[in-house]
C-alpha cells in the first residue's frame, strides 16, 4: 500500500499540471473568442 501511496503523490501533481494547462488553453480560446466575458470576469 505504501508504494502505491508514493505512486499516486508522484502523478497527481502532474495530472493537475495537464488539466490546468487545458483549461488554460481553453479559457485562452474562449479568451479569444469573448473578450468582453474575460473583461467582465477580472
Amino acid at each position: 500500500m505504501q508504494d502505491h501511496r508514493e505512486t499516486i503523490k508522484v502523478e497527481k501533481p502532474t495530472i493537475m499540471a495537464e488539466r490546468i494547462s487545458v483549461q488554460h488553453s481553453i479559457k485562452a480560446k474562449k479568451a479569444h473568442s469573448n473578450g468582453n466575458l474575460m473583461a467582465r470576469d477580472k
